[in-house]
């Protein structure tokens, strides 16, 4: 995409007069103690220009995997899909629900929806159409975009927890000492979502308005940003489990060394970064992903290795993630910001470290009474998930000190 191209190579010509600027601030602060406030401030400009780029990079990618839920002419084996937008556009519309469920009738793998009755009187979305709200929110939550995501049919997905095999050197009769196993298994409850959007009744009324892509675009970002913070936040019960909350993951910890702080006043904070990479064992390390805020990511840039490289790269491929000491880094804006005994940055392997469960069955219920006094609809959806840090040893945090 022509776009992405040019908004990368903006990027790279941003960081470029950012390290050039930095570097004399660098300078200036061995040389006087401390960089002059007109330099300083270049800087700071010049670094918050680099995330807002950044982030209207991940939007690019993001708008470009969307999907549409727009109505189109079928053409085809489209038909029966058609069909079931059309229907559920009615729904959306007006309430009457008949034409969707007739057309779901009458597709296989979804005529069972027909039957179903969800007990707060919502219509059960078809995977055709859910789909598109969760992908988009798979495209939105920087957590779920790395993390391992199952779907399941029940309220509870039961994880075996696998003990380490044992090895023994031996001739070809002995024997080799016994694994320590306890079958432990690790319940990742699934726990319910709500999402409530309101409409005008003009909009509804009006044919060439996408009711449903309206509603996927405000879905999909409500529950993408929840789930994100409660991915990297959550505290049982009723709530997923939290990547940076979780006790066993702060106690795979590398501190800052510095008081409050990631760095000194002469941008010393380069080993603690280093240390928290090789934390995890290679076998995660490889497949290692940083996890932060935008802006803990913005005091990152400003620091380099001992040779004068910088440890923050933008991306070398159109759509690519940045990277930090050559693995690439999501934000999650809920991470903790930087401060005294606080946990912002984590390194580790989401693929085999965090899991997320997805209940079938995403519903939304049409509410034309409780809002009709100001002519407007409401929409209330209603998802199921969870998600739980199933292999601690994966990941590493970086604490800051006191």
């Amino acid at each position: 995409m022509q776009e992405l191209k040019l908004l990368q190579k903006e990027i790279q010509n941003a960081f470029a007069l950012f390290k050039e600027k930095n570097d004399e601030a660098l300078g200036e602060i061995r040389r006087y103690g401390q960089a002059s406030q007109g330099l300083t401030d270049t800087v700071d400009t010049l670094n918050k220009r680099l995330s807002e780029l950044e982030t209207r990079q991940r939007d690019i990618v993001t708008r470009a995997n969307r999907p549409t839920m727009g109505l189109i002419p079928h053409q085809g084996d489209d038909r029966d899909s058609y069909e079931l937008r059309k229907g559920f556009d009615r729904y959306l519309r007006t309430g009457d629900k008949s034409q969707y469920l007739q057309a779901a009738a009458t597709i296989p793998e979804v005529r069972g929806l027909a039957e179903m009755v969800d007990t707060e009187g919502g219509v059960f979305v078809a995977p055709q159409l859910a789909d598109k709200i969760l992908l988009k929110a798979h495209n939105l939550g920087a957590i779920r975009s790395v993390a391992n995501v199952v779907t399941i049919s029940s309220d509870t997905l039961a994880q075996p927890i696998m003990g380490t095999a044992t090895v023994s050197w031996t001739t070809e009769n002995a024997s080799v000492a016994d694994q320590n196993l306890t079958n432990e298994m690790m319940n990742i409850n699934v726990y319910e979502m709500k999402a409530l959007v309101k409409l005008s009744n003009r909009l509804l009324e009006d044919a060439a308005y996408d009711v449903q892509g309206s509603l996927t675009e405000e879905f999909s970002r409500a529950f993408a940003e929840e789930e994100d913070n409660q991915f990297a936040n959550g505290a049982h019960p009723l709530k997923p489990g939290g990547l940076f909350s979780n006790l066993s993951v702060q106690a795979n910890v590398v501190k800052s060394g510095v008081a409050a702080a990631l760095y000194d006043s002469t941008h010393n904070g380069v080993d603690a970064l280093i240390d928290l990479q090789f934390t995890p064992k290679a076998v995660y390390r490889k497949n290692g992903v940083w996890a932060m805020n935008s802006q803990t990511e913005a005091m990152v840039r400003k620091l380099k290795d001992s040779i004068g490289t910088y440890l923050w790269q933008p991306s070398t491929s159109s759509g690519a993630p940045a990277t930090l000491l050559g693995n690439p880094i999501i934000i999650v804006q809920s991470a903790p910001s930087i401060g005294a005994n606080t946990f912002p940055v984590v390194f580790g392997d989401f693929s085999v470290g965090y899991q997320i469960v997805d209940r079938i069955g995403l519903t939304v219920k049409f509410l034309d009474q409780l809002y009709a006094i100001n002519s407007q609809t409401g929409f209330l959806a209603r998802k199921r998930v969870g998600g739980e840090v199933v292999l601690p040893e994966a990941f590493a945090a970086l604490k800051i000190s006191t």
